[in-house]
């Protein structure tokens, strides 16, 4: 736990989370994944995203307390009612007195997951809150990812508090900033985390950065991942080009195998396009994971996809990557198909029928 002052009147109260799997139960988190909250002391006292998932809240109330005395918060501003979010909602709410403020479809979030119905303010955009000299302004996002989602602007300090928007996974290991620790991993961490959890929204994510443009903004504060601060425009640009899906002159190939001939495919291929020139990204889909699949596959001109022949039917392994990708609605790429095959080479058919619901283009011929 890491209570640090991250500007005038404003403190950084996080927890690493590694021992959770898998975030939302499917994506992988091997490096751990950090929860945000953050707290401003004024004339009157908010605290800004209501805390951790229930599992680790008394440990987080326990570090809160270091910071502040519960009683003395007045406001606690729900910007995201995901349970890893709100989990610690529900203590707050009985410790407290703080009056609760959220977006109008997150107050009948609250009211649904919590049964909390008293204490609790709707906000839209354009609404604001003072606490004294500080002053928080409401934007609300809806759909990036949740329909409750909004963001907090702080005009002093000029912070925005940006929820799930610029989050990354990996904990922070008692850093806050982003000077401080290594921008690649985070940045490629970032994009896991965006195609992961707010790719399907790519649109709804486009326009509310498209809305963020005339705001001044010194200091990003997500939910997730880093404070922002001498990289803004590394995550802000990274955003964009993911939310306006941006694709590089990059070639994706994901390869399942049961004996060893499709991956001597797959690696001829591979090494043949690299001789070429060609930025070529390789996954065995039998033992990655496809939060790292489709992570690459994001921003990716081409994918080559190659399956053995299983039951009459795809390979199960890639087939699910298939399925992923679907789930996440990554449109409009171009792909091949490779494998190999005993006596039926129909592996592929279901492969295509999934894809051509995305609008993908098949390069051929099927090999």
């Amino acid at each position: 736990m890491v209570v640090r002052k991250i500007a005038e009147n404003v403190y950084y109260v996080g927890l690493d989370d590694n021992i959770t799997e898998f975030f939302e139960g499917i994506w992988p988190l091997p490096y751990g994944v950090s929860y945000n909250t953050y707290l401003i002391e004024d004339n009157e006292v908010a605290l800004i995203e209501p805390g951790v998932k229930k599992e680790l809240a008394a440990k987080y109330l326990d570090e809160l307390e270091t910071a502040v005395s519960l009683p003395e918060i007045d406001y606690i501003i729900v910007n995201h009612n995901e349970p890893d979010h709100s989990g610690t909602l529900p203590l707050l709410y009985r410790l407290t007195k703080a009056k609760i403020i959220a977006s109008k479809f997150g107050v009948n979030l609250i009211r649904s997951f919590y049964n909390i119905s008293e204490r609790v303010t709707s906000v839209g955009s354009g609404d604001s809150l003072k606490l004294g000299k500080t002053e928080l302004k409401f934007i609300t996002i809806p759909g990036v990812h949740w329909p409750d989602s909004m963001i907090t602007y702080e005009t002093n300090n000029k912070i925005l508090f940006s929820s799930d928007v610029f989050g990354t996974f990996g904990s922070l290991r008692g850093c806050v900033f982003d000077s401080e620790l290594d921008l690649a991993f985070y940045i490629e961490e970032a994009k896991r985390y965006f195609v992961n959890i707010i790719g399907k929204y790519a649109e709804s994510a486009a326009r509310a950065l498209e809305g963020l443009k005339n705001i001044k903004i010194e200091i990003i504060a997500p939910a997730h991942g880093p404070v922002w601060k001498e990289y803004i425009d590394s995550i802000m640009n990274l955003y964009r080009n993911l939310a306006s899906r941006v694709s590089r002159d990059k070639i994706t190939i994901i390869y399942g195998t049961m004996y060893g001939f499709t991956e001597e495919l797959a690696m001829y291929i591979a090494s043949r396009l690299a001789e070429k020139g060609f930025e070529v990204e390789v996954f065995n889909g039998v033992t990655e994971h496809p939060s790292f699949t489709i992570s690459s596959i994001w921003d990716s001109k081409v994918v080559i996809i190659g399956s053995p022949t299983y039951d009459n039917d795809a390979f199960l392994p890639i087939l699910t990557h298939v399925i992923y990708i679907r789930s996440k609605l990554i449109k409009d790429k171009k792909y091949a198909i490779f494998g190999s095959f005993g006596w039926s080479g129909k592996g592929y058919k279901k492969i295509q029928e999934i894809l051509a619901e995305l609008g993908w283009k098949l390069i051929e011929p099927i090999v």
